[in-house]
């Protein structure tokens, strides 16, 4: 009830609110309002995964480098950034399992997951959003999916914005930024990391040394606190300045109509030949 999935649709521009929704206020990029390429640009993980069923890990990583990577990419170097990006997310051993769905065996809630966002990191996107992307992940496999997530932050300069429900401790020291948002998409919190245990200990409220910083601001904005932290935090922190002026953001290459097509009919193709054209059973039942 807090907003986070409204907050990032907002923030990504993403047509979801339906008719009767409504926002207010403005969506700057570097100080500026974003280029009409932006939607191209950005990464969005939703929280519901959405796959071709007969399709294997592979042939659909496949499809997605060919309508994602740059077209002056040769082969070999697209084969090369598909294995990396399988490697980050451990997805080698699943890499010629279908998708599968609910009536047809295949891929785990984990790795379907893990599908996802390397779906999304194929495409080297300059900003990434996730929505609750570690739901449905083991304590391991999440700091997995949190570790590859930094690293393409590092390599590709991409900046990335999740969303996330009471982080472990490997999680929480993964952050660079908190945004912390209380009922109503009130914001109690929004700066560094490392700088929130220090702000709410200046309120008041000092983290208790054996806890998890977060589970303690969770639990602090949830309870009889909620209306105090989220006044103080408007109180001491004044809109801030103009940022500097940033160089223009410039979009990365894609490949052009004739290799997006070919993309495409080589997946329906697949698609095609597994659903419709596999030989049916009948029974007879008396």
């Amino acid at each position: 009830g807090a907003g986070k999935t409204t907050l990032l649709n907002v923030l990504a521009q993403r047509p979801t609110l339906g008719d009767a929704g409504e926002w207010r206020g403005r969506v700057l990029i570097n100080g500026a309002p974003p280029p009409p390429w932006w939607r191209r640009a950005a990464g969005y993980c939703m929280q519901r995964d959405i796959f071709f069923e007969e399709l294997t890990v592979l042939e659909h990583l496949q499809c997605t480098a060919m309508l994602l990577l740059p077209a002056g990419w040769t082969s070999a170097c697209k084969t090369a950034e598909l294995e990396r990006v399988v490697a980050l997310l451990q997805l080698g051993g699943v890499r010629h399992s279908r998708v599968g769905s609910a009536t047809q065996r295949g891929l785990s809630g984990g790795e379907l997951k893990r599908l996802n966002i390397a779906t999304e990191l194929l495409g080297r996107p300059r900003l990434l959003f996730l929505d609750e992307p570690l739901t449905g992940l083991d304590s391991a496999l999440a700091v997995t999916v949190i570790d590859a997530l930094r690293a393409a932050a590092t390599a590709d300069r991409t900046t990335v914005m999740l969303t996330v429900h009471q982080p472990s401790s490997p999680i929480w020291a993964a952050f660079d930024n908190l945004m912390l948002l209380a009922k109503g998409g009130r914001t109690a919190y929004f700066g560094a990391r490392a700088d929130a245990t220090a702000h709410f200990g200046a309120l008041g409220h000092a983290c208790p040394p054996s806890w998890n910083p977060p589970d303690f601001f969770i639990d602090l904005v949830s309870e009889g606190h909620r209306d105090e932290v989220v006044r103080a935090f408007a109180e001491r922190n004044a809109p801030p300045p103009p940022p500097p002026a940033a160089e223009p953001l410039q979009p990365r290459p894609r490949p052009g109509f004739l290799a997006t097509t070919l993309a495409l009919l080589r997946r329906a193709q697949v698609k095609v030949r597994r659903s419709y054209l596999q030989p049916s059973e009948w029974y007879l039942v008396v």
